[in-house]
């Protein structure tokens, strides 16, 4: 047995080392540098947050993974706060700890900053000895959950310009020693500092493009050091892919997305460690990170000795109010001609020094945006001249032309509806049988799934699915789009029921009590004959009915012989007689609601009667 408790203390020891060591080694270091270094808490002016999950060594039973939620903004105009919430699990180990952070950013001189930042924490550490396997037990081994908990704190200083930033962070700069108790044993281990690095710079390819290497360098203690050699492509800062290599590891590589200039998505993949080659599948980690921005205040040049005029602005989607960073606007000089490009900084803001005597024309557009143009004079009363631009976004729409079935003809009136979940477009057709349909808020590259439906009185109801990739903000055309064509085809004349739909007939007479046939029903009759007679084909049941008066059994005998009676008089004068039956109802189906009793004559008179039925 003691050797049982000596084995499971060796365990114990080598697992609060890893767990007091322990750090995410994350590959959206690049995207999410906060945890890289804590001095960019608050940095610009944007509030961010994020949540990842990394799964190291998949394939490799009791392999670590992190969960950590981090966010940081700026308080005043030169200070950050942040914080993080993070939980780390190996084997019978897990971590939990959460810590605040305070930043502060100093200017040196207009391009350049250094920052500085604390974060103060607390841990808890927990080894499960209940999850060790053993195969006897005694005193001295107590298997149950052990827990130690305290305080640390890291340390972050950065160093940034307008494209590069380089950085230094310590990890549990100080820290209290965990311990724990394990059987009779008492277990104390020290927390050693890590040490982080990293350099990185920013090559605008393009306005469309910027390419972005990074080197990381970790100290981790007990365990040697790793590095990161990475670059990343990103476009129009909403999509990056990330490639690069990690000593010890391997490749890695990641790739974002942000959508709408605030919400932003990540998967990255790390080879594994090249211990682990054969058996692990490498490491697979999540982002999900939301970011608000405002746009920081332009600061007014000073005035210098020899006058410089300047024109300023902020270029903003109309629709959302949104500033557009990095965005090309034109400025023209009508006076000599001359245009040159400027672009809008992280605040959608372009600032360009102009000539007090000239007037201009200031124009934005963009792939994606229609072009925008203002003209204006520089007021020479003034050094500072502002001309904002409200630019609209591209929109597409969906257009057709609806056309009858059968003849070819236009068809004026056509409801067109083209929806996709809560998304519904309607037009209608005009006198061309054409319809325009806009599709609000809509960019290239997306991948559009309407169902569209059409509906006109006369006319068959049409629905078809409609698949579209967006290269372009060219009208989507629908009748190339569906297949055949959009049609309608006109609804089927309904088919009459009785014969009396299709001819005049007068009521078949009887004698009271009687079946058989007045000389005025035998008139009535042979009109039924006739229409036998143009239609071979025609099927009819010849129904009687009789009124609720007298005995019920006597009325259905009567109805049977009052039917029979029509019936073989049509069967003798057609070919094919067996196409006419006939049926008597008594007064089981009245068209009167009234009760027997109640019922006037003309209601009485109403339900005796017999009707002529096309069975087919």
């Amino acid at each position: 047995m003691k050797t049982h408790l000596f084995l499971l203390l060796a365990l114990a020891v080598t697992a609060v080392s890893a767990v007091g060591q322990q750090r995410d080694q994350s590959t959206f270091d690049h995207f999410n540098r906060f945890n890289l270094n804590n001095a960019r808490a608050g940095l610009d002016s944007c509030i961010h947050a994020f949540a990842q999950h990394k799964q190291q060594w998949v394939g490799v039973k009791g392999a670590p993974d992190n969960t950590q939620l981090q966010a940081h903004m700026p308080i005043g105009a030169d200070m950050g706060v942040g914080l993080e919430v993070a939980n780390w699990r190996a084997g019978l180990l897990s971590a939990t700890n959460i810590a605040g952070t305070f930043a502060k950013h100093f200017d040196i001189g207009s391009k350049y900053r250094i920052s500085g930042a604390l974060s103060l924490g607390y841990y808890q550490y927990s080894f499960g000895a209940d999850d060790a396997v053993v195969f006897d037990r005694d005193n001295y081994l107590d298997q149950s959950r052990a827990t130690s908990g305290g305080v640390y704190g890291d340390l972050g200083v950065l160093f940034t310009g307008e494209q590069f930033e380089v950085g230094l962070s310590v990890p549990s700069l100080f820290s209290t020693a965990p311990s724990f108790d394990i059987g009779s044993e008492v277990n104390e281990y020290n927390v050693e500092p890590y040490l982080n690095a990293h350099a990185s710079y920013a090559y605008d390819l393009n306005s469309d493009f910027q390419l972005s290497p990074m080197v990381i360098y970790r100290s981790i203690p007990g365990n040697g050091s790793v590095m990161d050699f990475k670059a990343g492509m990103r476009y129009r800062n909403m999509l990056g892919v990330n490639l690069g290599y990690r000593t010890r590891n391997g490749l890695i590589a990641a790739v974002d997305y942000t959508f709408m200039d605030r919400y932003k998505i990540g998967y990255a993949y790390d080879a594994g460690l090249t211990q682990l080659n054969g058996i692990s599948n490498g490491s697979h980690e999540f982002l999900l990170g939301f970011q608000l921005c405002k746009a920081k205040r332009q600061k007014q040049p000073k005035e210098p000795e020899v006058v410089d005029y300047y024109l300023s602005g902020t270029v903003r989607d109309d629709k959302t109010q949104q500033p557009m960073p990095d965005f090309n606007v034109v400025l023209k000089n009508t006076t000599t001609g001359t245009s040159k490009t400027i672009q809008t900084d992280s605040t959608g803001t372009y600032l360009v020094k102009v000539d007090s005597s000239a007037s201009y024309e200031v124009s934005a557009a963009s792939p994606d945006y229609e072009r925008t143009a203002k003209t204006l004079n520089v007021n020479p009363a003034s050094t500072s001249t502002t001309q904002n631009l409200d630019i609209t976004h591209k929109q597409v729409s969906a257009q057709g032309q609806v056309r009858d079935a059968k003849t070819g003809q236009p068809l004026e009136g056509v409801v067109v509806t083209l929806s996709r979940g809560e998304e519904v477009n309607t037009a209608m057709t005009d006198e061309t049988g054409r319809f325009t349909l806009p599709l609000k808020d809509k960019k290239r590259g997306d991948q559009l799934n309407y169902s569209l439906q059409l509906r006109r009185d006369g006319y068959e109801p049409s629905s078809s699915s409609v698949q579209h990739t967006m290269n372009n903000y060219d009208p989507i055309q629908l009748n190339k789009a569906v297949e055949g064509g959009l049609t309608l085809a006109p609804k089927p004349e309904p088919k009459p029921e009785q014969i009396s739909e299709i001819i005049d007939l007068e009521p078949i007479r009887f004698e009271v009590n009687s079946a058989k046939l007045t000389p005025a029903s035998t008139v009535e009759l042979d009109k039924v004959v006739k229409v036998l007679t143009d239609n071979p084909d025609m099927q009819i049941e010849v129904g009687a009915h009789t009124d609720c008066t007298g005995n019920a059994d006597g009325n259905q005998r009567l109805s049977e012989k009052r039917a029979q009676s029509s019936m073989e008089y049509i069967q003798s004068r057609i070919e094919n007689p067996e196409r006419v039956t006939g049926q008597g109802y008594g007064e089981s189906r009245p068209l009167t609601t009234c009760e027997c009793g109640d019922c006037t004559k003309a209601d009485h008179e109403l339900n005796r009667r017999t009707e002529f039925r096309i069975v087919e």
